[in-house]
C-alpha cells in the first residue's frame, strides 16, 4: 500500500504558485474557447464546447444555475439556454455536477455509451472515451442510469464499454477530491491511477510488466506535490523501478 504525505509549507507555497498559474492559463484558454466556439443550434440556443487540457481544471456555472467542474482532458458541450422540457449536456471526460432541482425540465449528460438523467442533485461523472467504463459516483439525490439503474447517494456505478455493470457503496470522497485538488486513491490499481495522474501533470505513462501494474495504491496527493515527488514514492514505497525522461515515465518491478 502507498501512502503519500504533503510536503513542507516552503514547497507547497512556491507549487500553490505554479498551479494557480497553470489553473489560471488553463482558465483563460478554456474561456476562449467556450466563446468563440459555436457547434450548432438548438432551436435559438447555441452550442459551446470547452476542451480543459492536461494540467489543467476549469469550473462554471450553467444557465439554469447548475455547477459544473471539469478535470484535465475534458471535452464538455452544453447550450447557452435550456430550451423546451429538458436539460442535455454531453461528456467525454471527467466533470463533478451540482444540478439546480427542476422537476418539469430533467437534465441529461451524455456521455459514450450512457445516458445520465437527474432532476437535482449531486454526483461525479467519469467518462472518457479512450477508457473502458464509465463511473458515476452520486453524492446526493438520485440519478437514472440508461433508464436501467437508479443510484441512491454513496453508490458507485461502474458500465463497462460490454454493457456489464458493477455497483458499490462507500465513501464519495475520491469522487469529490479533484475538483478541490487533491486526488484520492483507496485500493486503486496502480494502472488506473496513472491515468489520473498523467493527466494531472500531463505526461505518459509505459508499464513494463503486469506486477507494476497491478501494485495497490492507497492514498493522496495534492496540487502542491511536485511529479518527480509523487513519483519517487511509488518507486520507493512500492518496491518499483521508476524512470522519467522527459514527459515520459516507464515502471516496472525490480
Amino acid at each position: 500500500m502507498l501512502r503519500m504525505q504533503e510536503h513542507i509549507d516552503r514547497q507547497k507555497r512556491t507549487s500553490a504558485k505554479l498551479w494557480a498559474w497553470r489553473a489560471a492559463c488553463a482558465m483563460a484558454a478554456a474561456s476562449c474557447l467556450t466563446i468563440g466556439l459555436v457547434l450548432g443550434l438548438r432551436g435559438r440556443s447555441l452550442d459551446h464546447e470547452i476542451i480543459v487540457p492536461q494540467g489543467g481544471l476549469y469550473s462554471l456555472v450553467l444557465e439554469d444555475g447548475s455547477q459544473v467542474w471539469l478535470n484535465s482532458d475534458t471535452h464538455f458541450t452544453y447550450p447557452d439556454k435550456f430550451i423546451g422540457r429538458e436539460r442535455r449536456v454531453r461528456l467525454d471526460g471527467e466533470a463533478y455536477f451540482k444540478v439546480t432541482r427542476d422537476e418539469k425540465k430533467p437534465f441529461y449528460v451524455e456521455s459514450e455509451g450512457q445516458e445520465l438523467k437527474v432532476l437535482g442533485t449531486e454526483f461525479n461523472l467519469r467518462a472518457y472515451s479512450e477508457e473502458k467504463e464509465c463511473v458515476t459516483t452520486l453524492v446526493s439525490g438520485s440519478v437514472s442510469i440508461n433508464g436501467e439503474y437508479t443510484l441512491e447517494a454513496g453508490d458507485r456505478l461502474c458500465v463497462g464499454s460490454n454493457g456489464k455493470a458493477s455497483l458499490s457503496h462507500g465513501s464519495t470522497d475520491a469522487a469529490q477530491g479533484w475538483k478541490d485538488g487533491r486526488l484520492v486513491f483507496g485500493d486503486e490499481s496502480l494502472e488506473d491511477a496513472m491515468k489520473t495522474i498523467c493527466r494531472w501533470y500531463g505526461v505518459r505513462c509505459e508499464f513494463l510488466d503486469d506486477n507494476a501494474a497491478s501494485t495497490v495504491l492507497f492514498g493522496e496527493i495534492t496540487r502542491y506535490d511536485s511529479l518527480d515527488d509523487v513519483l519517487d514514492i511509488i518507486g520507493k514505497v512500492g518496491g518499483l523501478n521508476v524512470c522519467r525522461k522527459e514527459n515520459m515515465i516507464t515502471i516496472a518491478s525490480r
